[in-house]
């Protein structure tokens, strides 16, 4: 399929030494060759590749500074692949995941996020005939986001900890 820019949204919660997280990832682009897909009562050829990634994601975190922690943790999830643009046809495969994740949080109070995560990806059949869509990849995540803790954060520091 090739490389494929991704954008997306993480949503999630994490403990002392846990995390637990929603996933949504929408590739875009095209493939490098035309493959075919099952349509009734024929096979189509496209080489659209719009594809969205619904997952879910636990872990275990690392401190290594009061700002610093790493992550590593396993996802599963669906693959929905829809190559078609006007059609109701959509290609559907599980998808299995393990990664490595890096967190700095900024701000006075930690409540600003940069992350950054590599994954290995496992991706099962989801086009079994007569072009397999079936592998594996290596994702680079590298995000921005907001750690609701401002008040629990302030609260601490208050206490003089």
């Amino acid at each position: 399929m090739g490389d494929k820019p991704t954008g997306g949204f993480l949503f999630g919660m994490r403990g002392r030494d846990w995390l637990v997280r929603l996933a949504l990832d929408i590739r875009f682009g095209r493939t490098e060759t035309a493959y075919r897909v099952p349509e009734e009562p024929d096979y189509g050829r496209t080489n659209r590749f719009d594809a969205t990634y619904i997952g879910g994601e636990v872990g275990r975190s690392h401190q290594l500074t009061e700002r610093q922690v790493v992550d590593l943790f396993l996802g599963l999830g669906m693959d929905f692949i829809i190559p078609y643009y006007d059609e109701d046809v959509v290609l559907v495969g599980a998808n299995f995941n393990i990664g490595l994740g890096y967190r700095y949080f900024m701000g006075r109070y930690r409540d600003y996020v940069l992350g950054v995560d590599v994954r290995r990806e496992w991706m099962n059949e989801r086009n079994a005939e007569p072009y397999s869509m079936e592998g594996q990849a290596w994702s680079f995540r590298v995000g921005f986001g907001v750690a609701f803790v401002k008040d629990r954060n302030r609260a601490i520091e208050g206490l003089g900890r």
